[in-house]
């Protein structure tokens, strides 16, 4: 099975965030949980406490950028199927901020 990751960092409005890894398929719901739980109502249903508010959410997503002489044993030649893969996280994309919803609900 093959899918893509996401990267999904809550911004919050002290200035902290937290980051979690998330498949494409997930994203929809992990947002729309995520702003239930954080702005609206923004009440932890189990402890019944007011969550932290949530300013932005934002993610990336996990990319191959291919194999390269400086990843392969012997250090010759880009592509070498030898060579280790690299990975690396899009340009960050902002999914949801507290100015503009930005995906349908």
């Amino acid at each position: 099975m093959c899918f893509k990751l996401k990267e999904v960092t809550l911004h919050f409005e002290n200035g902290s965030t937290s980051a979690y890894l998330v498949s494409q398929s997930d994203l929809d719901r992990f947002l729309r949980a995520t702003l239930e739980l954080h702005n609206d109502p923004g009440v932890n249903p189990h402890s019944h406490g007011t969550t932290a508010k949530v300013v932005k959410i934002t993610s990336s997503t996990l990319q191959s950028k291919g194999r390269f002489w400086w990843s392969t044993p012997g250090l010759k030649e880009n592509d070498d199927p030898r060579g280790a893969e690299i990975w690396e996280w899009s340009k960050e994309e902002i999914q949801w901020s507290k100015e503009e919803i930005l995906w349908s609900k």
